[in-house]
């Protein structure tokens, strides 16, 4: 019979487990050295998505005056929110600096081109600092225009679209041979390039919108209004005007969409078999339609008595039947 360990007994650790060699020696813990620095210490804390070539294993981290690095031209991002701009500022001004340096490429002028981490970059001139700190590495156009894009991958707010029209761009220019290999170069899902490659296959009128409102319309809807815009192409340019200028949300946009076509048409619309409400941006609930019935669940936070007098209240207001938007 197994005898069983008597209480507060220390475990004895086998010398051996099967299939596992036991190292000769064990180190002494240490909480004063941090998982960066020990990777440092090994050589192994390069930029991960770096290549192999020669040119681009080379890096080194120094302290560069703000004013001689130029911004990429190949920087995905459209927009730059000021709020989250702000934001970033104060988190590296409480550091005392940056945790994570940007990425440049040196010039033959002896300036330097950014690679990664223009917004960082932003908030130092926000704090008025006259340095940042850069690692510094060899790497030809292609590898900048990829790597931009990777730095990117790990920062807030890259709209669908501005990664979408990025990923078009570097397949097109054949600077990787696949999205399959694109996906593994800046790590993320292969279906997730090729939704966001969907942007490119919208109408011109939709794509100009987006370049100056690229958070518009997300991957969620796109490959529906990519759908739509093969017969009706005004009406999804003229919806995606309306998320964008008129504040409409996603949903409302195409519910108006399919209702012109119905108008258009003169045939019936299915409805969808749920709906997403959103107000000011925050989801509050979800209605759910079946048959003639519509259902509407409330999130747990959301406010339900001034919801239900918005309700009544708007119902109130109707006086005829004609009154209902379309």
């Amino acid at each position: 019979m197994k005898r069983g360990r008597p209480l507060g007994q220390d475990i004895q650790r086998p010398a051996m487990i099967q299939g596992v060699r036991a190292p000769r020696n064990v180190p002494d813990g240490s909480l004063s050295v941090g998982i960066g620095e020990i990777l440092e210490q090994r050589g192994l804390l390069e930029e991960t998505f770096l290549s192999s070539t020669p040119e681009a294993v080379e890096s080194e981290v120094q302290e560069i005056p703000l004013e001689r690095i130029d911004v990429s031209p190949y920087q995905p991002r459209l927009q730059f929110d000021e709020a989250d701009l702000e934001q970033l500022a104060e988190s590296i001004q409480a550091s005392a600096g940056l945790l994570r340096p940007i990425l440049v490429r040196k010039k033959r002028d002896g300036r330097f081109e950014l690679i990664g981490g223009e917004r960082r970059l932003r908030a130092h001139h926000k704090l008025g600092w006259a340095t940042i700190k850069a690692r510094i590495c060899g790497m030809d156009d292609d590898e900048a225009e990829i790597n931009a894009l990777a730095d990117n991958e790990g920062e807030a707010g890259l709209s669908d679209y501005e990664k979408g029209r990025a990923y078009s761009r570097i397949l097109e220019r054949k600077l990787v041979p696949s999205m399959s290999a694109l996906a593994r170069r800046i790590g993320v899902h292969q279906t997730t390039v090729s939704r966001c490659l969907a942007f490119m296959r919208l109408p011109d009128g939709a794509r100009k919108i987006l370049e100056k409102h690229p958070k518009a319309i997300g991957i969620k809807l796109v490959l529906k209004l990519v759908e739509l815009s093969e017969k009706y192409p005004d009406l999804v340019v003229e919806g995606v005007r309306k998320v964008s200028e008129e504040q409409a949300s996603q949903e409302a946009a195409l519910r108006w969409i399919q209702s012109e076509i119905k108008r258009a048409e003169g045939g019936e619309i299915s409805l969808p078999e749920s709906l997403q409400i959103e107000i000011s941006g925050k989801a509050i609930g979800v209605v759910r339609f079946s048959g003639s019935s519509m259902h509407l669940s409330l999130s747990k936070d959301a406010d339900s008595e001034r919801i239900l007098r918005g309700v009544r209240q708007y119902l109130t207001s109707l006086s005829k039947w004609e009154d209902l938007p379309e």
